[in-house]
């Protein structure tokens, strides 16, 4: 939840929309918080935001665990979405 939230906080500079005001207790974590302003958006521009908000997650992954256990974890989240040759193990 802190990695999505510190996400969540730095993708609102590009996306404010993604700041919804609802009752605290109907969150359920700041994924929950994403996952509701894209429902709202335009798909294009979701799609772009959603596509923000990752990068970001990973970034920050990439700088608290280190660039080859994100890739690990990534690999093993979407299996389908990295080839052998995409991601080099180390």
């Amino acid at each position: 939840d802190a990695l999505t939230g510190r996400t969540l906080y730095l993708a609102q500079r590009k996306y404010p929309w993604l700041v919804h005001a609802r009752e605290p207790e109907q969150w359920k974590g700041p994924f929950a918080q994403i996952v509701f302003c894209l429902e709202r958006q335009d798909p294009a521009v979701a799609t772009e935001a959603a596509g923000a908000v990752l990068t970001t997650l990973t970034g920050l992954l990439v700088t608290f665990i280190g660039e080859p256990l994100t890739a690990r974890l990534l690999r093993k989240a979407w299996p389908d979405a990295f080839s052998d040759a995409s991601i080099e193990e180390t």
